[in-house]
C-alpha cells in the first residue's frame, strides 16, 4: 500500500514538473508559445514532492494557470486550461483572480520571484485548496526555506486588494453639514453656496474621475473635493469617481476554445467600484408689486407658476417689502401673474423671466379714477343724498352725502369687481332713483362717471263726506310717522281747493294725516296713512281724499242663536245728561225686521231696557252704550239678546257613568196637581229641554229603569225669572243590580272554560251564555231586570270536568243584595295504556288523542299510562290513533270511547301492538337457498341512510323484527357475491303499517352463471389440445381447461367440475394460453366480464393464429456436380384440397429460382400440409413431375434460420449437348486459383 503511495507521489511529481520545467519549451497551440524562466523557487506540498516554480510570460506580461495539474503532449505543447473551466468558476472566484493577478506580480513595482509565488499560489489556492495544503517554499540555490517571504508578498497582495475594494466615506460640510455617506452623496444648493467632501477612507485618491459635469467649479485633490454652485451649474450634475472601467488590468489567463484554439483572455471582475457625488443647483428671486412711479404696493395677491415643470410653485399677498422665493430651477421659464389686484388699481400683466438671467422682478399696476354726481331732472346738482356704493363681488360699502361736486371713489374700488350705486336717502321734496351697476374692468384705464338724476315729489289733500262732496271747516294735521316719535309738519283747515305738500316730503317716508274736528253729525275721519315711494312712479300728481262719515245705527232683538225674537217691548233712554237721565229717546215692540235709527249723537251715551218678552226666555239685561268719535258709512247694529229657558236631564249610576234607556218623565205641578208636559228616553248624552216656564215648579220621575238597575226616587225643580241659555243640569243617580257566577271544582277552585247559560225564568229569553275563567267570576247583573227569576245551567264541560247541576236565582228589588251562584264540577278521569298482545307495556310508541279530526294532545308511550283527562269534554266522542308505533311493531287500529255528561268511574284504554316478522332468504332461480352470499340490509326511510344488518346467506332464511320499523322502505343489497353466481338487483320493500300474525318473506334471486369456450384459428375451425387457464384480474389461477376441437365449447375443466362455478357474476377474469396447439401462436390474454345465465349462456371465442413454416428449395441439374438452376418456377399446393397455397402476405406460393438456383416461402402452418411441385423448368431442362410431401411435425421449421430444405433436380432435354463437363470446369477453376496463389503469397500475420 505505501509502495503505492509512492507511485502516485511521483506521478503527481512528475505531472507539476512537466508544467514547472517544460511549459516552456511546448508550442501552444495554433502556433502559440509561452516564455518561460527558472523563478529560483522550489515548492512542496502534500500532494506533490516538489519541483522547480517556472514564471510564465506571454507578451511580456505575466500568465498564470488556472488547473493545478497540467500534462505533457506529445507534440510538446503546453496542454492549457480550457475556456469553458474559466466560465464555469463562480463569479467571486473569477473576481478573485482577477485581483489576485492584478494587484500581484508585476503590480506597483513588485516583481521578484516571491511576488510571483504568491500571486500564483493565491490562484491555485481559490480554484483547488487542497492543491497547495501545507506548501512550504526554498531557495533553489541555497536550500534555505522562504516561506515567510512569500507569505508576506502573499499579505502585501491581500492588503492592496482589501484597499482596492475599499468604498469611499464622505463627510459634507460648506452648505450642508453630514458625516460618514458611503459611496454615493446626493443633495440640493443654492447658487453661491460651496460644498466640501472628504474621503475619510481614503480610497478616492485611488479613482479616477470618471464623470465631470461640474467643469471648473469642482476641485479635486487626493481625498478632497470642492464644489462652487452657480448659474454655471444650474440644474442636476454629477461627478462620477471610478477605480475599475472595463478591466482590471492586463494579465492573461491561459485559456483555449472548444475547437482547440488559443484565445487570449484579460482577467476582470464582476464589480466596480465607485463614488458618486450629485448636486442640484436652485435659485432665488426677489418679486414686488409697484405703482406707475415705483412705489411698493401691498395687498395684491400673486402666484408663480413654472411653465417647463407645469406646476404652481407659490401664492402670496404682496407688502411694502419685496417677496424672496427659493428654491427655482435655473434654466426653468417661470410666470409671475397676479391674481387679486389691490384696492383702487387695475391689474397688471403677468411677467416671464428664467432665474438663472434676472432674479429682481416688478410688477406695476395703475390706479383706478371713478367719480359719482347727484342731480335734478334737469340735470342740475343736488346737494343733500345720502349715497351708498356697493361691491357687489365681495360686499364692501362706501356711504356719503352727495354735494355740488361730483364724488371721487377710485381708490374704493377693485379690478374685475361689479359695483352697485345705491341712494339710501334722496333729498326733502325728492324721488330716489333705482340703482346704478357697473363694472371694473381688469386693466382698462379709462376714467368712470356716474350720474344719478332725482324726479321732484307732488302730492295734494281734499276733505269729503261719503257721497264725495268738499267738506270745509275741518281741521287736518300732516306728521311724518317714519320714526318712533312723529313728526307734525302741518296744520290747516280744509276748504273747497286741495292743499299741496310735496315740498314737505321725503322718498320711503311714510305720514299720517289726522283730523282733529269735525261737525256733530260727522264721525271724525279716521286717520289716512300714505307711503311715499322711494322711487318716482308713473302718476307724477298724487291726491289724498279725507271723508267724514254720517252717524246711523240698526237695532235688533234676537235670541242666543242669532234669530228674531218678535213681541219683546224696547225702551232707549240719552243718559248722557245727569240733570236728563230719564229722557226717552225710542219706546219700540220688536218685529223679525231690524229697526234703522238717525237720531244718535257723537260722543252721547244710551241705555237699552227690556221691558216685557215672550214666553219660553228669559228677560235681556240693560246695555248702556256711547257713540264713539270715529266711524265709517256703516251702520252700528245694536243687538238685544233674549236666552231660552234650557234644562239638560242626565241618567247615570252611582258612579257618575250615563245610563241609557231609562224611561223619564217630566210634570208641571199646578193647582190642579201635576201634568205631564214631556217623556223621553235616557241616552248616553244628556237630555236638552226647552220651552219651559219662567217662574215655575216642576218634578222629573223614572217610570222604568234599565236592564242591571234599580229605579231611582224622583226629583222636583223650579225655573227662574231670569238667566242665561246655559243648560240647568239635573241628574237622577240609579243603582246597579250586583249578580256573579262561579265555577269550581269540589275543591273550591275556580274552573276555566265552561259555558254556562242563563234564561229568564218567565219568558224562556236567553240572556247570555258565559265561559269561565281561572282568574275572576263572571259579573252578568248588568243583564238582569229588577225582579225577575233566571235559570242557569252548563252548556259544556271544561276539559276534564263533568257537567253541574242547574240552578235558580231571583233578583229582588226589595233586597238589592249581591247575588252569587255557584256551579261545581266534578273531574274526569282517563289514561290510555300502551301494550303488545300479552299485555306488555311498550314504550316508544307516537300516540294521538283525536276529536273531531282534531289533534288534542300526542305522546310517545312509556312504561306507564298517560293521562288524558284534561283534554276530554263530558258527552263527547274520541278516538285513540298511533300515529307511529315502537320499532318492531305494526300500528294498531283506531280506538274509539265517549266520555259521559255525569260523574262516572275512573277510564283506561288499552292500545295493543302487534310485533313485526320479517324473513329474507336467498335463493338461486329454481328456488333452492344460495348460501355464501353477502348481504346489507339498510333503513332508506330516513334522510341518512342507516345500516340494519349485514350477514353472509345460509341454508335457512334470515330473521328480522324488533330492527324494523312499520311505514320504511328497506334497501337489500348483496356486497359479496357465491361464485357460480350472477350478483342480482338490489331490493327494496316497504313494512305495511298494519301487520298480520304470519312472518313476511322477502325472496332475492340469484341467476345461476352458464359460459363456454371455445378455441378456433383464423377460419373458424375449432383446434384441440390448447392448454388454457383462467385468472382473476390480480393474475391468480382459478381454473384451466384444454380445448377439445369441437364447437360445441368447453364448460368443465380438467376436473370435471363447470368452469362457471368458478366465476363471480359481473366480476372480471383473464383468458390465459399457457400452451398452444402444436403450430400455432400464444394467443394474446383476452379479458372478459362474467356475464352469462341459463337464460342467456355466454360463450367466448378464442383465436390462435398459426405459425410461419419456413420452406427453403434449391433447384439443380442433375449433370455432373448439380449445379444450381435459375427461372425454375416452384409452386406449393395444400395438400388437402391440392389447391396452390397462400403465403403469410396473402400472395400466391410461387416463385422463379434465383441465380443460385435458391427460393423460400413463408407459409401458415395446417395441419392438412403442403407439398410442392415445379410448374415450370429453366430452357434446356425438363420438368419434374414428382410431388414433394412437407413435413410440418417438426418445431425447427417454424425457425427462419432452420427453414425445411427441398432439393428438385431437373434432368437435360436429350438434344442439346452444348454444356461442358462439371469436372471440366471445375478443373479450369482450380488450376485458375493455384496461378493466383502463386502471383500473391499471402503475408504474415
Amino acid at each position: 500500500m505505501k509502495r503505492r503511495l509512492h507511485i502516485w507521489k511521483a506521478l503527481a511529481s512528475f505531472f507539476v514538473m512537466l508544467q514547472v520545467f517544460i511549459s516552456a519549451m511546448i508550442p501552444l497551440q495554433a502556433g502559440v508559445r509561452v516564455e518561460m524562466a527558472s523563478s529560483g523557487i522550489r515548492i512542496m506540498a502534500d500532494s506533490f514532492e516538489g519541483g522547480t516554480l517556472m514564471m510564465k510570460t506571454y507578451n511580456g506580461l505575466p500568465a498564470y494557470c488556472i488547473e493545478p495539474r497540467v500534462d505533457f503532449s506529445k507534440e510538446d505543447v503546453y496542454d492549457v486550461s480550457y475556456f469553458e473551466q474559466y466560465q464555469n468558476l463562480s463569479a467571486s472566484q473569477r473576481e478573485h483572480i482577477a485581483e489576485f493577478s492584478y494587484f500581484g506580480y508585476g503590480y506597483d513595482g513588485h516583481s521578484s520571484p516571491k511576488d510571483y509565488a504568491a500571486s500564483q499560489y493565491l490562484i491555485w489556492l481559490e480554484i483547488d485548496d487542497t492543491f497547495v495544503r501545507n506548501v512550504t517554499y526554498y531557495d533553489e540555490a541555497s536550500g534555505s526555506q522562504m516561506t515567510s517571504d512569500v507569505e508576506a508578498s502573499i499579505q502585501r497582495i491581500l492588503s492592496d486588494v482589501n484597499e482596492y475594494q475599499k468604498e469611499t466615506v464622505f463627510n459634507v460640510s460648506g452648505a450642508v453639514n453630514e458625516k460618514n455617506i458611503k459611496g454615493s452623496y446626493y443633495g440640493t444648493g443654492t447658487a453661491g453656496t460651496d460644498f466640501f467632501f472628504d474621503d475619510i477612507s481614503g480610497a478616492l485618491c485611488h479613482m479616477k474621475l470618471a464623470q465631470n459635469d461640474f467643469g471648473d467649479a469642482l476641485a479635486w485633490s487626493n481625498n478632497h473635493v470642492s464644489i462652487h454652485l452657480s448659474s454655471a451649474t444650474a440644474g442636476e450634475k454629477r461627478a462620477k469617481f471610478i477605480s475599475n472601467t472595463l478591466s482590471i488590468g492586463d494579465r492573461p489567463l491561459l485559456l483555449s476554445d472548444a475547437s482547440g484554439q488559443f484565445q487570449k483572455f484579460f482577467v476582470r471582475g464582476d464589480i466596480s467600484r465607485t463614488a458618486l457625488i450629485q448636486l442640484h443647483t436652485l435659485f432665488t428671486a426677489d418679486l414686488s408689486k409697484t405703482d406707475p412711479e415705483g412705489r411698493r404696493i401691498a395687498g395684491a395677491s400673486f402666484q408663480l407658476y413654472d411653465k417647463t415643470a407645469d406646476a404652481v410653485i407659490d401664492t402670496w399677498i404682496s407688502e411694502q417689502e419685496a417677496h424672496h422665493i427659493s428654491g427655482l430651477e435655473g434654466d426653468h421659464v417661470y410666470v409671475l401673474s397676479e391674481e387679486g389686484a389691490p384696492v383702487g388699481y387695475y391689474y397688471g400683466n403677468e411677467i416671464s423671466f428664467q432665474p438663472e438671467r434676472q432674479t429682481d422682478i416688478s410688477l406695476a399696476d395703475r390706479p383706478i379714477r371713478c367719480s359719482i354726481l347727484k342731480a335734478d331732472e334737469n340735470g342740475s346738482p343736488v346737494s343733500g343724498a345720502q349715497l351708498q356704493l356697493i361691491d357687489q363681488t365681495d360686499g364692501r360699502s362706501l356711504t356719503f352725502i352727495s354735494t355740488q361736486d361730483p364724488y371721487e371713489c377710485g381708490s374704493f374700488l377693485k379690478a374685475d369687481h361689479s359695483y352697485a350705486v345705491k341712494e339710501l336717502q334722496a333729498p326733502i321734496g325728492y324721488y330716489a332713483v333705482q340703482d346704478i351697476e357697473f363694472s371694473v374692468t381688469h386693466n382698462d384705464e379709462r376714467p368712470i362717471q356716474i350720474i344719478m338724476k332725482d324726479p321732484h315729489i307732488n302730492y295734494e289733500i281734499i276733505k269729503k263726506d261719503e257721497a264725495g262732496k268738499p267738506v270745509k271747516g275741518a281741521s287736518l294735521s300732516l306728521y311724518d310717522v317714519s320714526s318712533k316719535e312723529k313728526e307734525l309738519l302741518k296744520t290747516w283747515i280744509t276748504g273747497i281747493e286741495p292743499m299741496t305738500i310735496g315740498d314737505l316730503l321725503k322718498a320711503g317716508h311714510s305720514y299720517s294725516i289726522v283730523e282733529n274736528d269735525a261737525a256733530s253729525k260727522y264721525f271724525l275721519a279716521v286717520d289716512q296713512n300714505f307711503t311715499v315711494s322711494q322711487y318716482a312712479e308713473e302718476t307724477e300728481r298724487h291726491e289724498i281724499t279725507v271723508i267724514d262719515d254720517h252717524i246711523r245705527y240698526v237695532l235688533q232683538k234676537v235670541d242666543e242663536n242669532g234669530k228674531a225674537v218678535k213681541d219683546a217691548r224696547l225702551l232707549i233712554t240719552d243718559i248722557t245728561d245727569p240733570l236728563d237721565a230719564d229722557r226717552v229717546v225710542l219706546d219700540w215692540h220688536s218685529t223679525e225686521e231690524p229697526l234703522t235709527i238717525n237720531m244718535f249723537e257723537r260722543g252721547h251715551t244710551y241705555r237699552l231696557q227690556e221691558i216685557e218678552g215672550p214666553d219660553g226666555y228669559y228677560l235681556a239685561a240693560d246695555q248702556i252704550f256711547t257713540v264713539p268719535d270715529h266711524g265709517d258709512a256703516k251702520p252700528i247694529v245694536i243687538t238685544c239678546e233674549d236666552d231660552h229657558i234650557v234644562y239638560s236631564f242626565l241618567k247615570t249610576d252611582t258612579a257618575g257613568e250615563p245610563i241609557e234607556n231609562a224611561e223619564l218623565k217630566i210634570y208641571e205641578k199646578t193647582e190642579q196637581g201635576e201634568k205631564e208636559i214631556r217623556s223621553f228616553l235616557s241616552k248616553k248624552n244628556a237630555e236638552l229641554i226647552y220651552g219651559l216656564k219662567r217662574n215655575t215648579d216642576y218634578v222629573l220621575k223614572e217610570t222604568k229603569a234599565p236592564l242591571g238597575f234599580y229605579a231611582a226616587s224622583e226629583i222636583p225643580f223650579h225655573t227662574d225669572e231670569q238667566g242665561t241659555a246655559a243648560p240647568i243640569a239635573v241628574v237622577m243617580e240609579d243603582q246597579k243590580i250586583q249578580a256573579v257566577l262561579v265555577k269550581n271544582d269540589p275543591a273550591g277552585r275556580r274552573v276555566a272554560g265552561a259555558v254556562l247559560e242563563v234564561k229568564d225564568h218567565n219568558t224562556g229569553q236567553q240572556i247570555g251564555t258565559f265561559q269561565t275563567s281561572a282568574d275572576a267570576d263572571i259579573e252578568i247583573g248588568s243583564l238582569l231586570q229588577a225582579d225577575h227569576t233566571y235559570d242557569v245551567q252548563e252548556i259544556a264541560a271544561p276539559n276534564g270536568y263533568y257537567k253541574a247541576e242547574a240552578q235558580v236565582f231571583t233578583a229582588s228589588s226589595s233586597e238589592p243584595s249581591a247575588i252569587r251562584i255557584v256551579m261545581e264540577d266534578a273531574l274526569i278521569h282517563a289514561s290510555v295504556k300502551k301494550t303488545d298482545l300479552l299485555g306488555q307495556t311498550v314504550p316508544g310508541a307516537h300516540l294521538s288523542l283525536i276529536h273531531a279530526e282534531e289533534i288534542l294532545d300526542q305522546w310517545i308511550s312509556e312504561d306507564v299510562p298517560h293521562d288524558i283527562s284534561s283534554y276530554l269534554h263530558a258527552g263527547e266522542k274520541y278516538e285513540i290513533r298511533e300515529d307511529q308505533p315502537p320499532q318492531g311493531y305494526y300500528a294498531a287500529e283506531p280506538i274509539p270511547f265517549t266520555i259521559s255528561d255525569t260523574a262516572a268511574e275512573e277510564t283506561e284504554i288499552s292500545v295493543k301492538d302487534m310485533p313485526i316478522q320479517y324473513e329474507i332468504l336467498k335463493t338461486d332461480e329454481q328456488g333452492t337457498p344460495v348460501p355464501g352470499v353477502m348481504l346489507r340490509l339498510s333503513d332508506v326511510t330516513v334522510p341518512e341512510t342507516q345500516l340494519i344488518r349485514e350477514w353472509t346467506t345460509a341454508e335457512t332464511s334470515e330473521k328480522f323484527g324488533r330492527e324494523l320499523c312499520a311505514g320504511h322502505q328497506y334497501l337489500l343489497e348483496e356486497t359479496a357475491l357465491a361464485a357460480g353466481y350472477q350478483e342480482a338487483e338490489s331490493l327494496r320493500f316497504t313494512v305495511s303499517e298494519k301487520g298480520i300474525p304470519q312472518a313476511v318473506t322477502v325472496r332475492m334471486i340469484d341467476e345461476t352463471n352458464d359460459i363456454s369456450f371455445l378455441k378456433t384459428d383464423e377460419a373458424g375451425n375449432p383446434l384441440a389440445d390448447a392448454e388454457i387457464e383462467i385468472q382473476d384480474k390480480d393474475g391468480n389461477v382459478i381454473t384451466s381447461f384444454l380445448s377439445d376441437g369441437t364447437l360445441k365449447g368447453i364448460t368443465l375443466d380438467r376436473m370435471g367440475k363447470k368452469i362457471s362455478s368458478y366465476l363471480i357474476g359481473g366480476e372480471t377474469y383473464i383468458l390465459h394460453e399457457k400452451k398452444a396447439p402444436f403450430g400455432y401462436d400464444l394467443c394474446a390474454d383476452q379479458i372478459f366480464q362474467m356475464t352469462g345465465t341459463l337464460a342467456q349462456p355466454q360463450v367466448i371465442s378464442l383465436l390462435d393464429r398459426p405459425k410461419a413454416v419456413y420452406l427453403q428449395i434449391d433447384k439443380r441439374s442433375a449433370d455432373g456436380s448439380m449445379p444450381y438452376l435459375a427461372d425454375c418456377e416452384i409452386t406449393v399446393y395444400h395438400a388437402g384440397t391440392d389447391e396452390p397455397a397462400l403465403d403469410l402476405n396473402g400472395d400466391k406460393a410461387q416463385q422463379l429460382t434465383a441465380e443460385k438456383g435458391i427460393v423460400s416461402f413463408r407459409l401458415p402452418y395446417t395441419s392438412d400440409g403442403y407439398y410442392v411441385k415445379e410448374t415450370k423448368a429453366p430452357d434446356g431442362y425438363a420438368i419434374d413431375p414428382k410431388e414433394i410431401p412437407l413435413s410440418n411435425d417438426q418445431e425447427e421449421f417454424f425457425h427462419q434460420e432452420s427453414p425445411q430444405e427441398i432439393h428438385v433436380v431437373d434432368h437435360k432435354n436429350v438434344d442439346t449437348g452444348t454444356d461442358l463437363p462439371y469436372h471440366a470446369v471445375m478443373a479450369l477453376l482450380c488450376a485458375f486459383g493455384c496461378l493466383c496463389f502463386m502471383k500473391y503469397p499471402h503475408e504474415k500475420a
